[in-house]
């Protein structure tokens, strides 16, 4: 039995002729003269006149799908004349009762000729029957036929029924939903036509796309045209093999169509009972590509999970859903996709999925941003999508893109603390988007409960700034977000984690610590974890000055998980002063890459230092795959992420070794007699030994002498030269351990020569001051407190004036080629 109704197409008031007008319109003279002319009925018409269709050239077509005769009746005609001598150009009938001819409607196409529809045509077999604009159907006039048309084969086939869809290049798509293939009721068909000189014959799987299954409707959601030519059928009730409903998204070409079985090998096929692939929709983009939503999409044994999938509208997308090409979500009822998709004007796209659960309370709500060239997969979480805490359905409230490209998630529903549905509106970039928790870093937040829809904003496209009003709140923000900052030292950051995705530890004000995704199915990191970041004043020699801790509550020495820690490329330079194995020193030092390593020290730091030896547990080297040290060139930040079981301090450094100790302070000076005295503060473990060398350059160093360890724990030492130092010269110290094993410390650079011989004279001054003692030869440079340099000197002679007035009041700096400082205060 049949399951879809075909309701005929009736026109109210028939007409019998068809009146034209022409008005002559005399300038000035304010006179009009009007000329009818009638175009008589042919013989045996109807309802002459059911529509007239005018083409691009100024031809006309005329219906009369109820023209009758002999005994024969509606069997309809349709006819084309010229737009100039109205005189009939070609004539198309039917030869049944009841073929209705053109009962479906007249459909130009863009390259002006025109498509029939004739779904009643044979009894109901249907027909769509293509003409040119100039000559009318193909031949001389008489009856529609398979040789000039495209036909169904069976009763109720309804050719063209589901109507036409044109293509830009002129081609054009026929939709047959009923048709039935061989003993398949409803299979369903969609078939592509050359707009030049049509598409005829009987509807068979070599000339369209057809469904495989009973009631698989191919085309059931429609046909959709590209801005580039091709197209795409949907098809969410076809079945995949055994799979029903599994649904399809098919590609076809716009100048050579799609014939065939739908089958995963030309189509986007589910691959689990009512997956019903393409049933949110298609949303096209920009440039041509599109996206699938899939929100009924089973992941495995979750139910309805979602997906959404990105096409490209050259090629298509075949196969089967999955994490590889598809955005997923990870539990029962996630939905992904089910809020829409919004295309920016930059070619990107942003799903919205409000229902998305993130494994802990239901309704979350995820906004995920995806590349209109690549798109976005695997599973949705805080690592790609902005989404909230509780029960906050972000992106409930929709999307709007701004002037700018950027684009606007209203979440009505956001729960701010203990606020309910206080509502939050996120700005997120249109290039990269926004992910992460919605907090106050990235969100204006309201402030009163159940108001969250009350939110009004507009975009200052002057300054670059989102103005929020929150008229119950009496208050108007001005939202600018800053690009992030990282942590200070001694930030400190605890949150819950819960689910899957990233988590990234982002304290109040809005700095960034570290983030870490959850890995595993049994050991995940879970529950309270807190996140600590020092970064030292000085230098230390053999690890970056910027070092972490990351302590989870429960499970601390087993759970599982990705970190990743960020670093600044000054961090980066400072450990490579110090270290002959470096550091990446820019974003394609590949060898930098290799070299980083990290050191875990399991457990806590036992005196708040974080300091590795202050560690107990053993200390574990961890090599980062390269692919995972990243430069974000937007934030301007180093990303290094690593796989880790167990939670504990955290170093980045360049040796294999183990950190043996910690250079708590080396610094050096000049005694009396101007020997070079070197001291050293360590927390020492495993050393055997110092070594003291020496450098004229600050590159190639001797030894000088040695110094035994005192023991493992926190030891100083002093190390004073036997002779007397003339000029400049660099010290520093080699620490070896036991094992043979080796690192260094700071380099210390002393000279001779002494800054307090310089005087700078008046000082304050107001106009002009005389340096004198300055070294011939030297150079000095003037600069204000924020290190910007005013005045470049070289030294001709012993004594100089400089004019500062130029120069606001305030203190500058004159500093030497030794580095030695002499402040100058200007009134």
């Amino acid at each position: 039995m049949k399951f879809i109704n075909y309701n005929k197409i009736k026109k109210s008031n028939p007409s019998f002729k068809v009146l034209l007008f022409a008005f002559n319109f005399t300038l000035f003279t304010f006179s009009i003269q009007a000329q009818i002319t009638t175009i008589s009925a042919p013989p045996s018409s109807v309802n002459f006149g059911t529509s007239v269709t005018i083409l691009p050239n100024g031809n006309y077509v005329v219906t009369d799908p109820n023209w009758s005769t002999g005994t024969l009746t509606n069997v309809g005609a349709v006819y084309l004349y010229n737009g100039s001598t109205h005189t009939r150009i070609n004539s198309v009938f039917g030869s049944n009762s009841n073929d209705n001819i053109g009962n479906g409607g007249i459909t130009v196409l863009s390259n002006g000729n025109y498509l029939i529809s004739s779904p009643d045509w044979n009894t109901s077999r249907g027909a769509v029957t293509w003409a040119s604009s100039i000559t009318g159907v193909i031949g001389v006039s008489g009856s529609i036929h398979s040789g000039n048309s495209l036909v169904g084969s069976k009763i109720g086939d309804g050719v063209g029924i589901g109507g036409i869809t044109t293509l830009s290049n002129g081609n054009y798509v026929v939709k047959s939903p009923g048709y039935d293939y061989l003993s398949i009721v409803n299979a369903g068909a969609v078939t592509w036509g050359n707009g030049t000189i049509g598409v005829s014959g009987t509807i068979s799987s070599s000339n369209s796309l057809i469904g495989r299954g009973t009631s698989d409707i191919v085309g059931s959601e429609g046909v959709i045209a590209l801005s580039n030519g091709n197209y795409l059928v949907i098809s969410s009730l076809s079945d995949n093999g055994f799979i029903a409903d599994a649904g399809a998204v098919t590609w076809g070409s716009g100048t050579t169509g799609v014939s065939g079985i739908v089958s995963s090998s030309n189509s986007l096929m589910g691959s689990q009972t009512s997956d019903k692939v393409g049933s949110g929709g298609i949303t096209t983009l920009s440039y041509g590509n599109y996206v699938v939503i899939s929100p009924l999409y089973d992941n495995g044994s979750f139910v309805d999970a979602g997906a959404v999938t990105l096409g490209n509208g050259t090629i298509g997308i075949k196969g089967t859903l999955n994490s590889g090409n598809s955005l997923l979500g990870g539990k029962n009822g996630d939905n992904v996709g089910s809020g829409g998709v919004t295309k920016l004007s930059n070619g990107n796209y942003v799903v919205l999925s409000p229902s998305w659960h993130n494994g802990g309370p239901p309704q979350v709500g995820a906004v995920t941003w995806g590349s209109g060239s690549i798109g976005i997969s695997g599973f949705v979480g805080s690592g790609n999508s902005l989404i909230g805490r509780g029960q906050d359905n972000i992106g409930s409230g929709g999307i709007t893109e701004l002037s700018n490209g950027n684009y606007v998630v209203k979440s009505p529903s956001f729960d701010n603390g203990a606020i309910a549905d206080a509502g939050a509106v996120t700005l997120g970039n249109s290039t990269i988007g926004i992910s992460g928790v919605v907090n106050s870093c990235n969100s204006v937040l309201g402030n009163r409960p159940s108001s969250g829809a009350n939110f009004i904003f507009h975009f200052d496209s002057i300054y670059n700034y989102l103005i929020v009003a929150k008229a119950d709140e009496n208050k108007v923000y001005i939202f600018n977000p800053s690009l992030q900052a990282l942590g200070i030292h001694l930030d400190a950051v605890t949150q819950t984690i819960y689910g899957s995705g990233t988590f990234s530890f982002i304290n109040s004000n809005c700095r960034i610590i570290a983030s870490i995704l959850p890995t595993g199915t049994t050991t995940a990191v879970s529950g309270t974890v807190t996140a600590k970041v020092w970064v030292e004043t000085t230098q230390p020699a053999q690890f970056v000055k910027r070092h972490f801790e990351i302590n989870p509550n429960s499970n601390a020495s087993t759970a599982t998980g990705k970190v990743t820690f960020y670093f600044t490329q000054q961090e980066f330079n400072d450990f490579n002063a110090v270290n002959t194995i470096q550091l990446p020193v820019n974003p394609d030092d590949a060898a930098g890459k290799a070299n980083l390593l990290i050191e875990k020290r399991s457990g806590t730091s036992s005196d708040g230092t974080g300091l590795p030896s202050t560690y107990s547990g053993t200390p574990i080297n961890i090599d980062p795959s390269d692919a995972d040290i990243i430069w974000n060139a937007t934030l301007s930040r180093w990303e290094v992420s690593f796989d880790v079981t167990g939670f504990s301090g955290f170093f980045v450094k360049t040796q294999t070794t183990v950190l043996p100790l910690q250079w708590l302070n080396v610094n050096g000076k000049l005694n009396a007699n101007k020997q070079a005295t070197i001291n050293w503060q360590v927390q020492e473990n495993n050393v055997a030994k110092y070594e003291i060398q020496k450098s004229s350059d600050g590159r190639t160093f001797t030894r000088i002498g040695f110094i035994n360890s005192k023991g493992d724990g926190t030891n100083n030492y002093t190390f004073i030269e036997s002779t007397m130092l003339n000029g400049v010269n660099y010290y520093r110290i080699k620490q070896i351990d036991i094992d043979g094993k080796h690192t260094y410390s700071s380099i210390i650079k002393l000279n001779t020569y002494n800054s307090s011989q310089i005087s700078i004279y008046p000082n304050p001054a107001k106009d002009i001051v005389t340096i004198s003692g300055a070294k011939v030869g030297s150079k000095l440079l003037l600069s204000d407190m924020n290190g910007k340099i005013l005045q470049q000197i070289v030294v001709t002679q012993n004594s100089f004036t400089i004019d500062i007035r130029k120069y606001a009041s305030g203190v500058y700096v004159l500093k030497t080629d030794e580095d030695f400082i002499q402040k100058l205060f200007k009134e």
